[in-house]
């Protein structure tokens, strides 16, 4: 069985993995975030370019604590076996790689001995601005998967969108009030566009389980308890339940102008949660 979050941004996918990761049912991949079907689908790279990118991804530990879920230094002959998989070109970024980035992981491998079938758990915003392809390859592949959508309040989840570019790859500078939408850019703004998202996700799989964002902070242990049930994971307390991880958001400034600009991008996803879900559901969010 597969555990699938397709939305949200790191503070809630960080804050999961960091929950989930503590299960001794649950196994992952390489990487919290495997980004397989958005890059399958993704036109503007060939799979040589996506393995070149997970090489340098996964030959960089010391940036990537964080989401690395074994030590590349110090690697066993059975971790070696699995890395030299995940990066062999003639099985890389295919349905039976997916799989298998999963199912050949040593650690998954001791785990499943002990416990037996594992929830492989697979966590990232990036399916959010995946094309429709991407999400019927990922019905198609997963049957029976119920896609976990976390929705962040619009406007938040772009300025921390802003926060985050701003501080990989702006310069260190305020951005002029013209640069907003650019700088978001199309991919950062498909990430934040539910009225495109859920219906795509409604049409391809029969049920979907739609998380506001407030409950993580409100209700954590709800939230888990939910996502246990739906996957058929035992109960089980976790550590550091309430930390909050990973949110920037309110660090990059905007003037009254900019934020006019990303309100203006933001509106249309406002009006579409209040007529999907009604208007208590934009307090959760």
């Amino acid at each position: 069985m597969h555990l699938v979050v397709v939305g949200a941004q790191k503070s809630g996918t960080t804050w999961l993995y960091s929950m989930l990761r503590q299960h001794r049912q649950t196994g992952f991949s390489y990487l919290k975030e495997v980004h397989y079907f958005d890059r399958v689908h993704d036109r503007s790279t060939d799979s040589a370019l996506r393995l070149s990118r997970l090489r340098r991804r996964l030959s960089n530990p010391g940036g990537l604590r964080e989401r690395l879920s074994y030590p590349l230094r110090h690697l066993s002959a059975d971790y070696r076996k699995y890395y030299d998989y995940v990066l062999n070109p003639e099985n890389a970024y295919t349905d039976e790689w997916y799989e298998a980035t999963f199912s050949k992981k040593p650690e998954n491998i001791r785990k499943a001995k002990k416990v037996g079938n594992l929830v492989y758990c697979d966590l990232t915003p990036a399916y959010m601005a995946m094309p429709e392809q991407g999400y019927a390859h990922m019905a198609t592949l997963l049957p029976g998967l119920t896609p976990i959508l976390i929705v962040r309040d619009p406007l938040r989840r772009a300025v921390s969108a802003l926060n985050m570019l701003h501080s990989r790859k702006l310069p260190s500078r305020k951005a002029g009030d013209s640069e907003i939408s650019p700088t978001l850019g199309e991919r950062q703004i498909l990430r934040g566009d539910y009225g495109r998202s859920i219906p795509l996700l409604k049409k391809h799989f029969s049920r979907l389980k739609i998380i506001p964002f407030g409950r993580i902070q409100a209700d954590p242990a709800g939230v888990l308890a939910e996502i246990e049930k739906i996957h058929g994971l035992d109960p089980m307390r976790y550590s550091g339940i309430g930390k909050k991880r990973n949110s920037r958001s309110g660090r990059f400034r905007l003037s009254e102008a900019a934020l006019a600009e990303v309100n203006k991008v933001c509106a249309p996803q406002y009006e579409f949660l209040r007529q999907e879900f009604g208007s208590d559901f934009l307090k959760e969010i």
